[in-house]
């Protein structure tokens, strides 16, 4: 596990090594965590990202969404919901590593595939 004083420094730690789950705090400028989510969202075994919060309102868990951010973990933290959520943010990123070390296709894009061919 590291830890990242800056956007800059979370940015480096994901380009120098594997990086499965990154947290990132809402409490810092909004704009900062924005743009360390959408540059990450195009990084080759792209960390989940999951963004730390008090408890938000709806539109910061829609923003998040639209980033593509796998979860908002709300404040104060529970440890049973911080364990559950690292956990499975972690194995997602596993998941989709090995997919893509096999070179196979996600189910569900196959799944488009037949549904938009019967249309």
């Amino acid at each position: 596990m590291a830890e990242a004083s800056s956007p800059e420094e979370a940015r480096r730690a994901v380009d120098e090594g594997e990086t499965p789950v990154l947290v990132l705090a809402a409490d810092v400028s909004r704009s900062e965590w924005r743009a360390l989510a959408k540059d990450l969202c195009h990084a080759p075994n792209r960390p989940r990202i999951v963004l730390a919060a008090h408890p938000a309102a709806d539109n910061l868990w829609a923003e998040a969404l639209d980033l593509d951010c796998f979860d908002v973990l709300p404040k104060p933290y529970a440890t049973e919901e911080v364990i559950r959520l690292i956990h499975l943010a972690s194995n997602h990123w596993l998941s989709e590593r090995k997919r893509q070390d096999t070179n196979q296709r996600p189910a569900r894009a196959a799944y488009r595939t037949v549904a938009g061919a019967a249309q």
